[in-house]
C-alpha cells in the first residue's frame, strides 16, 4: 500500500468505521505506526487490507442493511474517491441519501413520502455526471422516478392538506346552518304553545261569558259579571303580555331574517370553497395516480436494465 493511499486512509478511516466497531460500535482510528485500525474504546484492531475494495463494498451494503446511512455513505464516497465511475457505489448513495435499503424500495411509494429530495437530486446528478457509457441510461431512469415520486408527495400532500381544509369547511358550514335556523326553531318552540294556550284561555273566557248572559237568572247573571268583571283586570294585564311577547317575536323575526340574509351568504361563499377543494383533491389525486403507474414502470425498466 502505497503512501498517498495510507495518508488518505489516515484522513477518512474513521469515518469509514464510523459506529460500526463490532465489539462496542465505537469509531475506529488509524495507528499509522502499527498500520492498522484500532478502536480506542475498546483495543480492537483491524490491518489496511481490512478496507480493501471488495471488503469496503460488503460493508457498505452490511451497514446500508442496517439502516447505518452516516457509515454507509463515508463506505461510499470512499470507494468512489479511488473510483469516481464506481456503479455500486454511485447507487449506493443515491440508496443512502433516499434512506433507502435496496433498489426493491425504489418501487415503495410510501418510502417517498419521508425522502429529502434535495439529497437524492444531488446524487442522482452525480450518478448521472460521473457513471460510465453502459450505466449512463439506467441512472437517467432513476434519476427520472425519483422526479416523478417528489411530484408524487407533492400531490399527496395537495390532497391531503386539501381534505383537511374541507374538514374545517364542513365544520364552520354545519355550525353556520345551525346558527342561521337555531332561532326561528325557538321561536318557533316558545311561540306555538304560547298561543295556543292564549287561543284556549280567550275561547273559554267568552264561551263561559256567553252561558252566562243566555243561562243564569238577573240576579245570578249580574253577580257572575260582577266576578267576571274583576277578572277583566288579569285579562287585561295578560293581552299586554301577549302583545309584548308578539312585539317581541317580531322584533327577534326581523333580526333573524337579517342575519338569515347575510348567513346565507357566508354558507355560499363557503360552498363554494368546498366545490373549489372537491376540484383540487380530485385533480391532485388523479395526478397522483398519474405519478404512481409512471412510477412503477420506471422501476420495472431500471430492474431489467440494471
Amino acid at each position: 500500500m502505497g503512501y498517498e493511499e495510507e495518508k488518505f486512509l489516515a484522513e477518512t478511516g474513521s469515518n469509514i468505521k464510523k459506529h460500526s466497531c463490532p465489539s462496542c460500535g465505537g469509531p475506529l482510528r488509524v495507528n499509522l505506526d502499527g498500520q492498522m485500525y484500532e478502536c480506542p474504546f475498546c483495543g480492537v484492531t483491524y490491518d489496511y487490507e481490512y478496507f480493501r475494495e471488495d471488503d469496503v463494498l460488503s460493508r457498505a451494503s452490511q451497514f446500508l442493511q442496517r439502516g447505518e446511512w452516516t457509515a454507509a455513505a463515508d463506505a461510499y464516497d470512499f470507494l468512489l474517491s479511488k473510483d469516481p465511475h464506481n456503479f455500486e457505489a454511485l447507487l449506493g448513495k443515491i440508496l443512502v441519501a433516499a434512506h433507502m435499503k435496496r433498489q426493491e424500495d425504489m418501487s415503495n411509494l410510501e418510502l417517498f413520502r419521508s425522502i429529502n429530495f434535495a439529497k437524492v437530486k444531488k446524487c442522482t446528478a452525480q450518478a448521472v455526471r460521473d457513471t460510465d457509457s453502459a450505466h449512463k441510461e439506467y441512472f437517467e431512469k432513476v434519476q427520472e422516478l425519483f422526479a416523478c415520486a417528489e411530484e408524487y408527495d407533492a400531490r399527496k400532500d395537495t390532497v391531503e392538506k386539501s381534505h383537511q381544509s374541507r374538514v374545517i369547511k364542513n365544520r364552520k358550514l354545519n355550525a353556520k346552518k345551525e346558527e342561521r335556523d337555531m332561532p326561528i326553531g325557538l321561536m318557533l318552540l316558545i311561540g306555538i304553545p304560547l298561543a295556543f294556550f292564549a287561543l284556549y284561555f280567550l275561547l273559554g273566557y267568552f264561551i263561559e261569558k256567553s252561558r252566562a248572559e243566555e243561562f243564569f237568572s238577573t240576579m245570578s247573571q249580574r253577580i257572575y259579571l260582577e266576578k267576571v268583571g274583576e277578572a277583566d283586570v288579569l285579562l287585561a294585564l295578560f293581552f299586554v303580555l301577549i302583545t309584548l311577547l308578539i312585539v317581541g317575536v317580531t322584533y327577534c323575526l326581523i333580526q333573524y331574517f337579517r342575519v338569515k340574509k347575510a348567513t346565507n351568504k357566508e354558507v355560499e361563499s363557503i360552498e363554494e370553497e368546498l366545490d373549489s377543494l372537491g376540484g383540487d383533491i380530485k385533480s391532485g389525486i388523479d395526478g397522483a395516480e398519474a405519478m404512481q403507474k409512471r412510477i412503477r414502470e420506471l422501476y420495472y425498466e431500471i430492474r431489467k436494465s440494471k
